[in-house]
């Protein structure tokens, strides 16, 4: 099983630019003991999960290869393009239930049109 975990912990230490002796002072632990979480010969208890995450302001899931966005706000952040504008997620907040209806339609339409292509490209 591929070491997935290892693998983001290494990124994010080598992108902030620290050692493993580094990390290992901040979170009380061994160097020795970072080696083994980024090998994937010992897997780190929850409370340094949590501690990895707060220090590298990232999310457990994406710690864990949930998910490629590392933190709630890189979305926020970048914004939505949407035809070359940019859309902010305080627009979406503040339009009314209809519209916000009305877009989680579309959304969901546009799903269902990429997995399932019509063959008439001309059909509505």
């Amino acid at each position: 099983m591929k070491n997935l975990f290892g693998a983001i912990l290494q990124e994010l230490r080598k992108d902030h630019k620290i050692t493993q002796k580094d990390l290992a002072d901040i979170l009380g632990v061994t160097s020795k003991t970072i080696s083994n979480y980024e090998t994937g010969s010992q897997f780190p208890d929850l409370l340094i999960i949590i501690k990895l995450a707060e220090y590298f302001d990232v999310n457990m899931d994406y710690l864990g290869g949930r998910t490629r966005i590392s933190s709630k706000w890189e979305t926020i952040e970048k914004g939505l393009e949407v035809n070359n504008l940019n859309l902010n997620l305080d627009d979406l907040l503040t339009l009314d239930n209809e519209d916000k209806k009305l877009i989680i339609s579309f959304i969901k339409r546009l799903r269902k049109q990429k997995a399932y292509p019509q063959k008439n490209k001309n059909s509505i």
